[in-house]
C-alpha cells in the first residue's frame, strides 16, 4: 500500500499518526469567491442527492465559508452524511460519535468577536486509496487534505488540513480524522 494511501486511510478512519508523512504536493489555491445562494431557513433541506460537479477546491471554499458563517445547513449539505460514511467503510461506527464529530465541527462559533474570512483553500494532498489494498473500506476512495486559509484582524492564517472524498454526489467533507 503507498504511503500516502495509508495516511488518508488513517485519517479516515480516526486511529494512527501523522508522524511520518510525505512532502506534501504544491497546494493548489482557490482565490475567486464563489457564489452562494440564500437558503431558507423554513425550506426542508432536499432528501435527494444531486450530484456535484464542482471540484474540489469549490466545494471546500463553500464549506469552510459555510462553517465559519454559521450557515450549518450548507456545511450540512457539503460534509458526508452518517449512511455515506458508513458505505465507504468497513469500520464500524456509531452515528451518536458521527453525528457529534461533525456537529462540533460546523457548529456556529458565538464566542468569536470577529468573524473570519476564508479567503481561500489550498489542497495539500491528493491520492486515491485502493479497496484491494485495504481491507478497512468498500471501494476506491479519491481524496483531497484541504486546508483553508483564513484572514482575522487582517492577518491570513492557516487552518487545520481536514480530508475531503469524491463521493457519486460529488466532493464531501469528512468530519472523521
Amino acid at each position: 500500500m503507498r504511503f500516502s494511501s495509508g495516511l488518508a486511510l488513517l485519517l479516515v478512519l480516526g486511529c494512527g499518526s501523522e508522524q511520518h508523512r510525505p512532502r506534501p504536493a504544491p497546494p493548489v489555491v482557490v482565490t475567486e469567491p464563489v457564489a452562494s445562494a440564500e437558503v431558507s431557513d423554513a425550506a426542508p433541506p432536499s432528501t435527494t442527492p444531486v450530484k456535484d460537479d464542482a471540484s474540489v477546491e469549490d466545494v471546500a471554499l463553500r464549506f469552510y465559508r459555510a462553517v465559519y458563517t454559521g450557515d450549518t445547513r450548507t456545511a450540512t449539505e457539503l460534509a458526508l452524511s452518517f449512511e455515506e460514511m458508513q458505505a465507504l467503510t468497513k469500520k464500524q461506527i456509531q452515528r451518536d460519535e458521527f453525528d457529534a464529530a461533525l456537529g462540533d465541527f460546523i457548529k456556529p462559533r458565538e464566542s468569536e468577536a470577529e468573524v473570519p474570512e476564508v479567503v481561500r483553500v489550498e489542497v495539500v494532498e491528493r491520492g486515491v486509496l485502493k479497496a484491494s489494498e485495504n481491507e478497512k473500506i468498500t471501494q476506491d476512495l479519491e481524496f483531497a487534505l484541504v486546508r483553508p486559509i483564513v484572514r482575522r484582524n487582517g492577518e491570513e492564517r492557516p487552518g487545520l488540513t481536514r480530508p475531503f472524498f469524491r463521493t457519486e454526489h460529488g466532493w464531501k467533507f469528512s468530519p472523521k480524522k
